[in-house]
């Protein structure tokens, strides 16, 4: 069985959710529009960071700048029932709470509910230590259908390190197991860094993913954040061929800026938006960059203000925040060393005619298929003889 059906079967694993019927019919419809009768790219996933309160201490956490906002209250649940229609208004079929740490939040049965939970896959994304029996019950219960849990290496003294708080990594394998106990699907975040993309820690954590088909979700450092200006932390090309060869290798590893049916490339603003709890509308949690506040105007506005920047109307084939470094020096410099973000976007970019004239899309890293073995076969070497205690020291 070839490797493209093996995604897409791994991918119907966590689509189908039977006890949805009315999200089934709306993802035939998405996938009709995108395939058959290809109109305009439908929104397809929406991102909404409901609170920045959190229980760790992450040393790469995106949201350091964006907890402070003197411009807009926060959105409340009435708001978010409305703004959750105007996403699936716009063809949306996975919405996903964030944090911070979302299973903290007092009101996140509301916040669900307030999603339509029936008509769209939801998902939370969580570092999986407050996920016991009874809220993972409830969860399911309540309509969630996928944990997307944080971990960045399989040694317990690696993640504790990174995430800043000693025994998270027992409690976060616990939470793990214990959703898809109570019949959640699990999709492991992982970030990946010069840090620790050839270790054993790393390399492990794939394995595992692997023989368990987990889908493996890898996010590539981006200087944002606690990681704000941290050029040394981004991949460069020759490292970028091993991520390339890992998910070309197996159906159950897969880069965030891909969709994993469609894999066109980044999803940003078209398929796929992320809301402060503020609302401002980012195309990208790592590009503090907004280009509107959901108090102030509708999604479609705003959606339709960002696609008229060309880097956002085509599928870019790298993630422009975490490996391309015009892309970096040119526009996300400006938000570097800053505390008063998100920025507004003629700011940073200027006005899309700007951006026409002045700023081209990269070309992709490409790993032909009779390189995959030998460049996964000098990845594990590496891995195998790193020095793991130094991993994560950056």
């Amino acid at each position: 069985m070839n490797l493209h059906l093996n995604r897409q079967l791994a991918a119907l694993k966590y689509g189908l959710v039977w006890r949805k019927p009315g999200f089934l019919a709306r993802m035939t419809g998405f996938y009709l529009k995108s395939f058959v009768v290809r109109q305009q790219q439908p929104l397809r996933y929406v991102d909404f960071a409901v609170d920045y309160a959190c229980n760790l201490k992450c040393a790469h956490c995106f949201k350091t700048t964006l907890e402070t906002n003197d411009k807009h209250p926060r959105l409340q649940v009435s708001q978010y029932k409305r703004i959750a229609q105007e996403c699936v208004d716009l063809g949306a079929i996975h919405l996903s709470l964030q944090g911070g740490e979302v299973t903290l939040l007092k009101n996140l049965e509301d916040l669900i509910r307030s999603m339509s939970p029936q008509r769209v896959l939801v998902s939370l994304t969580t570092n999986g230590t407050m996920i016991t029996p009874s809220l993972a019950q409830r969860l399911y219960a309540w309509g969630v259908d996928q944990l997307n849990i944080s971990i960045d290496s399989f040694i317990p003294e690696e993640h504790d390190q990174f995430r800043g708080v000693k025994g998270a990594w027992e409690k976060t394998f616990a939470g793990l197991k214990t959703a898809r106990q109570a019949g959640l699907n699990v999709q492991v975040n992982t970030t990946v860094s010069k840090f620790n993309l050839y270790t054993t820690g790393f390399l492990d954590l794939v394995d595992y993913c692997i023989d368990n088909r987990i889908l493996l979700n890898i996010v590539l450092a981006a200087p944002s954040g606690n990681w704000d200006a941290n050029i040394d932390a981004i991949l460069d090309t020759a490292d970028m061929r091993c991520v390339r060869a890992l998910i070309q290798s197996s159906a159950y590893v897969r880069q965030d800026m891909d969709s994993i049916v469609l894999g066109r490339g980044c999803p940003a603003m078209k398929e796929a938006i992320y809301i402060t709890p503020f609302g401002d509308v980012l195309c990208c949690p790592f590009i503090h960059v907004s280009f509107g506040n959901l108090h102030e105007e509708s999604l479609r506005t705003i959606v339709d203000r960002g696609l008229q920047y060309p880097f956002l109307q085509a599928h870019a084939k790298q993630c422009l925040v975490a490996e391309e470094r015009v892309f970096i020096d040119k526009y996300l410099s400006k938000t570097f060393e800053r505390t008063n973000l998100p920025a507004g976007c003629e700011e940073i970019f200027g006005l899309p005619k700007d951006v026409a004239a002045e700023y081209t899309l990269p070309n992709p890293v490409v790993v032909a298929d009779n390189e995959v073995a030998s460049v996964i076969a000098e990845w594990r070497r590496r891995c195998n003889n790193c020095e793991t205690t130094q991993a994560f020291s950056h």
